[in-house]
């Protein structure tokens, strides 16, 4: 049975003669990937309508594609699977039956809204009716502690949830209501923003939100499937913040596929008795509900209604937090044997991994690629460099 989406402010997208665009432009740690996967998939069917979905997994790539349009470059065609502005306007004149063509990357969060409408209008434009932007935005505490998580696993980040708070207070990144402004000031209308919070999505589930979203109130189906990044405990983080001490020499890209294959096999494999779970600790819900209230105030009142969502979150954030701060060192959770063995392992997949012959980002996220839609050993479509 088709699964019903709520009444929307937009009008169900009529038929015209060219698609309407949609750009899901994250952020990270809204359930992009779940989104990503989905599509990719083919898990996602609208009632009479046709979305063309470029590539075979996520479009982050094209986040570099547009800021090199943006200083006067020539963008990169793309590769097997991950095609260029190029290519997808090509896709795009060759489907004329296309309602909908849907690209999807959180790493657009990064770049200048004006560089990503640069490549629309260089590319796209010709080929569109016209365009809608979708933006989720998770709260701040539960953003800080998600990116910690993230950057942990993939390797980019040696420190602690405290660190991170401090990172990112430095750098700005999370004072979503002035990025947003910037992104309204270049789409006006066109960008939708939804609160990534469990209670306010379509059956508590962001994919089902998403399309809900995306399509004006459109009818679906949705396959069931995998949905994507899988959600660690303290304990196999550690694991992997001890692997990744020892790969400093390895390329970021490398890295961050390890990441990704490790932590998808440990959420196929049956959880441990006593998994830590983790959490905040009550002083550092405090600095994160002092540092952003403003910013928390400013997304309330401008793109949500005034309903207290986001500072009542990170009121709820210091209420639920921990007194103590749990301990994320890996000697805290490992002995002296088991980090000597990791070591062991975490020095030979480094000497493995650095090895300028082999593309190793590439080859990781061809694995992915590869549980989405299964193809012959053979196939062109799995070049490795």
């Amino acid at each position: 049975m088709p699964i019903s989406s709520p009444s929307s402010s937009r009008a169900a997208t009529t038929k015209a003669t060219k698609p309407v665009l949609i750009v899901h432009i994250g952020d990270h740690k809204t359930g992009s990937t779940s989104i990503q996967n989905a599509f990719s998939a083919g898990r996602v069917s609208l009632a009479g309508k046709k979305v063309l979905y470029p590539g075979l997994l996520d479009h982050n790539y094209l986040s570099e594609h547009a800021k090199l349009l943006a200083r006067g470059k020539p963008a990169p065609e793309g590769r097997d699977g991950m095609p260029g502005f190029d290519l997808i306007a090509a896709e795009l004149a060759d489907t004329p039956d296309a309602d909908f063509c849907l690209l999807s990357g959180e790493a657009f969060e990064g770049i200048r809204p004006e560089a990503l409408k640069i490549a629309i209008d260089q590319f796209l434009a010709p080929h569109i009716s016209d365009v809608r932007l979708v933006c989720y935005i998770r709260p701040h505490a539960g953003r800080t502690l998600s990116t910690y998580s993230e950057q942990t696993k993939i390797g980019w980040f040696q420190g602690t949830p405290e660190g991170m708070h401090r990172r990112t207070l430095k750098t700005g990144r999370f004072f979503f209501a002035r990025r947003l402004r910037r992104w309204q000031a270049v789409f006006g209308d066109k960008l939708i923003v939804r609160p990534m919070i469990r209670s306010e999505l379509l059956n508590g589930d962001v994919v089902q939100d998403f399309v809900a979203t995306a399509f004006g109130g459109l009818p679906f189906d949705i396959a069931a499937g995998a949905s994507g990044n899988e959600s660690l405990g303290l304990e196999d983080l550690m694991l992997l913040k001890h692997l990744h001490a020892h790969m400093d020499k390895v390329n970021k890209g490398a890295r961050l596929g390890l990441g990704w294959e490790l932590a998808q096999r440990a959420g196929h494999l049956p959880r441990p008795k006593g998994t830590t779970k983790l959490q905040l600790h009550r002083a550092l819900a405090r600095d994160i509900h002092d540092s952003y209230l403003e910013d928390a105030r400013a997304l309330d009142t401008e793109f949500f209604g005034n309903r207290g969502l986001f500072v009542g979150d990170l009121e709820k954030s210091v209420a639920n937090a921990l007194d103590k701060a749990q301990p994320c060192n890996p000697k805290a959770h490992f002995n002296a044997r088991e980090l000597r063995d990791m070591t062991l392992v975490a020095e030979t997949l480094a000497a493995m991994l650095d090895r300028e012959q082999m593309n190793w980002a590439y080859w990781f996220r061809n694995r992915r690629a590869e549980l989405l839609h299964p193809l012959p050993a053979a196939s062109p479509g799995r070049r490795q460099g």
